[in-house]
């Protein structure tokens, strides 16, 4: 059985930070993902439908990793936020996971349901899931995500200090800046601030 390589939080986050500093070194946001992938990249995106149902997913990388097929409906969806982290979720299996692809020749539907049969579930949910870290530390930039939303915080009055309302102006601000939804917003804020998110839920 095919093993995924283990890479820890650390890995990640470097080869992020290092596909930012050769595409992206300004680290303006919203990171404009789209455009690195089409126009620094030549990776093409590729609009199809029925492909969330075909292999309970958004996307899909085929094409020796230079092409990135999309789901009409997940395309079209009306949710930007969505989409930017589809892509940046597929931009990781490029980084990422390019030998393993290339290995099982991954271009096409049927070699895609061909290589996740390959892959029992354990091994699945570590490509999964170091994809989506890297989309992660892609969308929301290691030192920038931290510089912005302290600032937002210590402009409230600071961490032991915000309340539920000032949380919900900083999602909203999150959402704004970095171009995802306000559910993406309070997932990272948590992620990033467990203490203060905590402090404030238990406060209602």
């Amino acid at each position: 059985m095919f093993k995924v390589p283990y890479r820890n939080n650390s890995d990640i986050r470097q080869a992020a930070a290092a596909f930012l500093n050769q595409y992206h070194p300004s680290r303006e946001i919203p990171i404009p993902i789209e455009d690195i992938l089409e126009l620094r990249m030549g990776v093409d995106l590729l609009v199809s439908p029925g492909i969330r149902q075909v292999l309970g997913a958004d996307a899909y990388v085929g094409s020796g990793m230079s092409l990135i097929v999309i789901d009409e409906e997940a395309f079209h969806s009306g949710y930007p936020g969505r989409l930017i982290f589809t892509l940046a979720h597929e931009l990781g299996h490029i980084v990422l996971h390019r030998e393993i692809y290339e290995e099982f020749q991954v271009d096409s539907i049927k070699a895609f349901l061909i290589f996740r049969r390959t892959l029992d579930n354990e091994n699945w949910g570590y490509l999964e899931t170091q994809a989506n870290k890297f989309a992660s530390e892609i969308i929301y930039p290691s030192g920038v995500f931290e510089n912005m939303v302290d600032m937002e915080i210590e402009k409230r009055g600071g961490r032991l200090i915000i309340d539920e309302s000032d949380l919900a102006e900083i999602i909203g601000y999150i959402s704004v800046s970095f171009g995802v939804s306000r559910d993406a917003a309070r997932r990272q804020f948590d992620k990033t601030y467990p203490d203060v998110y905590q402090r404030i839920l238990q406060s209602f």
